[in-house]
């Protein structure tokens, strides 16, 4: 299925086209700015660097990664933001499925937060997951609304590193009898 944008200027054609080219750089602009769903797997054997970035190779399972984004884990724990992606040494602006790719990623350490074939999970806003089910759907390829799902069943349960680090202190000073 095409994108709205560009079946409005089938449709529309004529006189009405700036209008149908204005919808699409709307929808082209929408989709800039927000974090769409994309699945990766760390690579076994690739980790280069644990931490400060952290930088290890990635296969992207599905959707579209891209700098800047927020990675959780399987269990909805934020990990970090990508910084970088490269694809055989040179900077990439995105990845799709089935590229192998190494990324660099502000946060975690590789070895605790992520290890070897850890599936990882960008972390989109309520407000992203909104407009990916309702005006950006039609953008989304059948195996990325797969991943908006799993994405969506993770993210209720989803906190900050940081935020799951004080609760397991404040659970230890509970339990901890001195």
């Amino acid at each position: 299925m095409p994108p709205f944008g560009l079946y409005c200027i089938a449709v529309l054609g004529g006189k009405n086209s700036r209008l149908a080219i204005s919808i699409e750089e709307d929808e082209r602009n929408a989709l800039s700015t927000i974090t769409g769903p994309a699945k990766i797997t760390a690579l076994p054997g690739s980790f280069f660097r644990r931490n400060d970035p952290a930088v290890f190779g990635v296969e992207i399972v599905g959707g579209k990664l891209k700098p800047k984004v927020r990675l959780m884990d399987a269990t909805g724990v934020e990990l970090g933001t990508v910084e970088q992606i490269q694809e055989n040494g040179k900077p990439v602006q995105e990845a799709t499925r089935g590229m192998q790719v190494a990324i660099s990623v502000r946060g975690p350490t590789l070895g605790r937060q992520i290890k070897e074939n850890d599936s990882i999970f960008t972390f989109p806003t309520s407000h992203d997951v909104k407009l990916l089910r309702g005006k950006l759907a039609s953008t989304l390829k059948p195996g990325d609304e797969e991943i908006l799902e799993e994405i969506v069943a993770i993210r209720p349960v989803a906190v900050s590193r940081e935020r799951a680090q004080r609760q397991i202190v404040a659970v230890r000073k509970l339990n901890d009898p001195a």
